[in-house]
């Protein structure tokens, strides 16, 4: 019986583990593409800042 219940609990925790490893690598794509998405905003945010600047220089 303890046979029995120690291998389920290896079971349960070699997939568990896995499952972990596989979060893990997901996590590590979302922060990625997170990362990505911060440097468009930033260069959108330089670029309308240009815009901007001309914008008010004609407006003067």
């Amino acid at each position: 019986m303890e046979d029995k219940v120690f291998g389920l609990l290896e079971k349960m925790y070699s997939e568990m583990q896995t499952g972990f490893e596989e979060v893990r690598g997901e996590i590590r794509g979302v922060k990625d593409e997170i990362r990505e998405v911060k440097q468009d905003v930033v260069r959108i945010e330089n670029k309308m800042d240009n815009h901007l600047k001309a914008l008010y220089d004609s407006y003067k």
